[in-house]
């Protein structure tokens, strides 16, 4: 997501958010709408034991790997999210995991990947030393990555940002939140949402699963 865009959502979200974490509860997680203009923007944040079922560091490529597969369900999230009254397609997403340097971001793969060579050129031009200062570089980053996703009492969670362009958000009226087959580990979403001329709060279940806004 662009620096502007995390900004902007994490201003807009604050309206309707109390300014403090929710608390980490397994079996729970959150979820946070805000609609302006023709754009919805959405936060989801969980415990990671909802989603891979451990909270510890991995300890192996399995548990590595199932940190990156929740990653990707959640970088997909227009195939969680049913939206009814209009389309509403899927511009920028970023995931966020626990124990990982890395940032999932929706279609940044391009920028991503030029900006990737043109470190490779310049590492192979200034030679090891350069290469030494790089690996400091990322391990400073992989723990800043650990520090920012898992707190001092060992908590580890997802965090994800997206934005929805819609056609008409006027006319959406329910959104259907079918995260709870993919991830079962997650019991009750307590949702927070907020348009141009109301706002509101429930938590969602597998059960009731749909986010009525009108």
């Amino acid at each position: 997501m662009k620096p502007k865009l995390l900004l902007f959502s994490s201003l807009l979200l604050s309206t309707v958010a109390s300014g403090q974490h929710a608390p980490h509860v397994h079996g729970e997680a959150t979820l946070t709408l805000a609609a302006v203009g023709e754009y919805l923007h959405v936060e989801f944040e969980s415990p990671a034991v909802n989603l891979v079922g451990f909270e510890h560091a991995p300890q192996d490529s399995r548990g590595r790997r199932a940190l990156e597969l929740a990653s990707q369900q959640l970088e997909a999230i227009q195939r969680h999210l049913r939206f009814n009254g209009t389309n509403c397609g899927l511009e920028e997403a970023q995931v966020q995991a626990p124990h990982s340097p890395a940032t999932h971001r929706g279609h940044a793969e391009q920028g991503g990947h030029a900006e990737h060579a043109d470190h490779s050129e310049h590492a192979e031009h200034t030679g090891h030393a350069e290469h030494t200062g790089h690996a400091d570089h990322t391990e400073h980053a992989e723990h800043a990555g650990h520090t920012h996703q898992v707190d001092h009492a060992g908590h580890a969670s997802f965090n994800a940002s997206y934005r929805f362009q819609c056609d008409n958000l006027a006319r959406l009226d329910s959104i259907d939140v079918d995260l709870f087959s993919s991830f079962p580990g997650i019991h009750k979403i307590a949702v927070q949402w907020l348009t141009s001329d109301r706002q509101g709060a429930v938590s969602l279940t597998a059960q009731k699963n749909a986010l009525q806004l009108n």
